[in-house]
């Protein structure tokens, strides 16, 4: 049970408009097209990430997400930020509650880039041909380029 004890409709306004801040912004993962570029390649970490997030028959490229699985693993802790957001929006403080979603943002890439090399990310492993064509047996990891280009940012609907 919510004991809301508003004192005036005045009271209700700044709540629906401290609420609207927060409902205004947004926390985005992944990898942003325009910063996305792997020199020498036609295709970017975008595009690559998009690939290995739904694999390919096609090019025999199993599915292995990591923004997704990275937010399931971390639902808690997104949820804890996002109240105190939500909290602080209510206070009437959204510069608080613009550097939780930062938080939020930080938190999130970090978690997906060290994904790359949690050995329960339940990925299959590299093909015997990858594994020599590329010298490692580790999946997604060849020059770091796709993990390394996770990142988030917070923007307005």
């Amino acid at each position: 049970m919510v004991n809301a004890n508003m004192k005036s409709k005045g009271d209700i306004n700044k709540m629906k408009e401290d609420m609207s801040e927060l409902l205004k912004s947004d926390v985005y993962i992944g990898i942003p097209e325009a910063n996305a570029p792997r020199p020498g390649e036609a295709v970017s970490n975008a595009q690559l990430a998009f690939i290995h997030t739904l694999g390919s028959e096609l090019q025999n490229i199993p599915a292995r997400p990591f923004i997704e699985p990275t937010i399931e693993k971390n639902k808690n802790k997104i949820a804890d930020a996002m109240k105190k957001a939500a909290t602080l929006a209510m206070d009437g403080d959204s510069i608080g509650m613009q550097e939780e979603f930062e938080k939020i943002g930080l938190i999130v890439s970090t978690k997906a880039k060290e994904y790359f090399t949690d050995p329960n990310n339940g990925w299959a492993p590299n093909s015997p041909r990858t594994i020599a064509e590329k010298g490692s047996d580790r999946p997604l990891i060849d020059t770091s380029s796709l993990r390394n280009s996770i990142t988030y940012v917070v923007a307005e609907k």
